[in-house]
Parts: structure tokens; C-alpha cells; sequence
């Protein structure tokens, strides 16, 4: 972990990443770890939230992963939000966390270009930010984001 670490703190440019739960507590406790690196976080709380500040995208600022909670309590929910980004962003590395998920979901998720899963834990300690950091070290996809399928304003 002290490599990818190193490379956050390293890096001139802040690296964007959207987490998308409604728990204020797990995105507090999420921001505050994070502060010693070089990440820029939108925190929204709802697939609404995370379509809107997808959609407002721009080269300048284009998300470098999406940490996504599975079990958000609006609707549409989280696995529907996770479809949504891989069908319309499907360059964007996507980290769901989840306390709850059956094999048949992780299975549907894969079909669609699922990244990486962690369950969620009642903290938020190094293995997370290890996963953290290793999505953020995916190489990043050529191409701009104009270049990319988006939605129009939403």
C-alpha cells in the first residue's frame, strides 16, 4: 500500500473520484482517511446525485473511478446506478462496496463490466484504501470525455 500511497501524494494533479452512498457517516469517515492524498472526492448520496455530477463532466474534471454503495436506500438503487454507468461511462473503473450481495448479482454485475468488489465494513481501514488506490492506478482510457457516450442534462 505504501507504493500507491507514495503515488497519490506524488501526483500534480488531484485524482477525481465520485462515492455515491447515503450513509453520512461511511462518507465522512471516507473523506477524512483519505485527506493525506491527492483525491478530489464528489460525495453524492443517491443514483439522481451520481447521474447529475456524471453528466457534468469534463476534461479538466473526469472521474478516475466511482466508489459505489449497492445498497442505497432510494430508488433506483445501486445496482441499477452501477448499469447506468457502465452502459453510458463504461471506461470508468467502478469499486462497489457492499455489506449484502448474492452470487447471482455479482454475477449480473460482471456481465456488464463489473471492476472490483469489497463488502463493506463496519469501518473503513487499509484494506480499503489499498482497493482504493489500486483502482486509481488503472491506466486511464484514451479518449475525452466528449468523445465518450454521455447524457444530456438530466
Amino acid at each position: 500500500m505504501t507504493y500507491f500511497k507514495e503515488w497519490l501524494q506524488e501526483t500534480t494533479n488531484p485524482q477525481h473520484v465520485m462515492l455515491v452512498d447515503d450513509s453520512e457517516m461511511d462518507r465522512t469517515i471516507i473523506l477524512r482517511g483519505s485527506e493525506e492524498f491527492n483525491i478530489e472526492w464528489t460525495m453524492t448520496r443517491s443514483y439522481e446525485e451520481a447521474i447529475r455530477a456524471l453528466a457534468k463532466q469534463n476534461n479538466r474534471k473526469r472521474f478516475r473511478l466511482i466508489v459505489l454503495d449497492l445498497n442505497l436506500q432510494s430508488s433506483p438503487d445501486g445496482v441499477a446506478l452501477f448499469r447506468t454507468i457502465k452502459e453510458t461511462w463504461p471506461w470508468i473503473p467502478v469499486l462497489v462496496l457492499s455489506g449484502h450481495i448474492d452470487d447471482r448479482t455479482i454475477t449480473e454485475m460482471t456481465k456488464v463490466g463489473f471492476v472490483m468488489f469489497m463488502k463493506k465494513p463496519g469501518n473503513f481501514d487499509t484494506r480499503f484504501f489499498g482497493e482504493l488506490f489500486f483502482a486509481l492506478s488503472i491506466p486511464k482510457k484514451a479518449g475525452t470525455v466528449e468523445n465518450q457516450n454521455t447524457i444530456g442534462n438530466i
